[in-house]
């Protein structure tokens, strides 16, 4: 039987983080969902976790021998599911996450359903002082399930200037539950995922300019992880601020 929703979680060589956030997954309270769970490491060190797990809804790949960049392509060529999800194996998905974007789903028939996150600087923060912190935004969340713009989206991932009501959220893939067949038009355009080429800014930006509708939900919904174990933790630290010449943005 098809399930509601297929979560594609790949990792390579963090493993105990990949177990923890596939337990999460476990843990939720809607159940119709499956894992594609994929490895790019040793085997031996990923199958016992997954067997230890023993649950008939995750699909263990490894692809030890495959360019770990196209997991998140493999991910999706291998689901089933109605709405897709892409987990990162650093983060951490709230009880209720499922359950609310399903509902969300089942009454607006939206393309894209997205919701907000708080953050984790784990003991590896590149920077000793936001070690061991959870981050949550000032403005706190309403709770709102509404309809948005997703141009005002696009330019927020993009770093554009909004010409209307801002939209705070990225669009993180980790709380996004995407249609199958929108993903599978993007495919059609982009050949296939590779964060070599591809990348998740791309990804958010190509399904984003192809749906019908986006809902955000204004709640928490995951937990992403700062663990200084991933490159994005330090572009802060790698690339000075570069200040441009003022110019005017158009989206076409």
């Amino acid at each position: 039987m098809q399930p509601f929703f297929s979560i594609s979680i790949p990792t390579l060589g963090k493993i105990d983080q990949w177990k923890f956030a596939i337990q999460s997954i476990l843990d939720q309270t809607f159940k119709d969902f499956e894992i594609i769970a994929i490895d790019s490491g040793p085997e031996t060190a990923s199958r016992p976790i997954i067997e230890s797990l023993n649950d008939p809804r995750i699909h263990y790949i490894n692809t030890s021998d495959k360019d770990p960049r196209l997991n998140w392509d493999r991910g999706f060529r291998e689901a089933r599911g109605t709405y897709i999800i892409w987990f990162e194996d650093d983060n951490y998905m709230l009880p209720h996450e499922l359950m609310q974007l399903a509902m969300v789903i089942n009454e607006t028939d939206a393309d894209i359903v997205t919701g907000e996150c708080v953050h984790w600087r784990g003991a590896g923060h590149y920077i000793k002082n936001f070690r061991n912190q959870l981050i949550v935004r000032k403005q706190l969340f309403s709770g709102e399930v509404k309809r948005i713009d997703q141009k005002n989206i696009i330019r927020t991932i993009l770093d554009i200037p909004q010409h209307e009501k801002p939209t705070r959220s990225r669009m993180h893939m980790t709380h996004t539950a995407v249609r199958h067949t929108l993903v599978d038009r993007y495919i059609s355009r982009v050949g296939k995922i590779s964060f070599g080429s591809t990348g998740t800014h791309a990804l958010r930006v190509g399904l984003l300019a192809l749906a019908r509708t986006i809902y955000l939900v204004e709640r928490p919904l995951s937990i992403i992880g700062m663990t200084g174990s991933s490159l994005s933790d330090a572009w802060g630290k790698s690339y000075p601020h570069t200040k441009f010449p003022k110019f005017e943005y158009r989206i076409s």
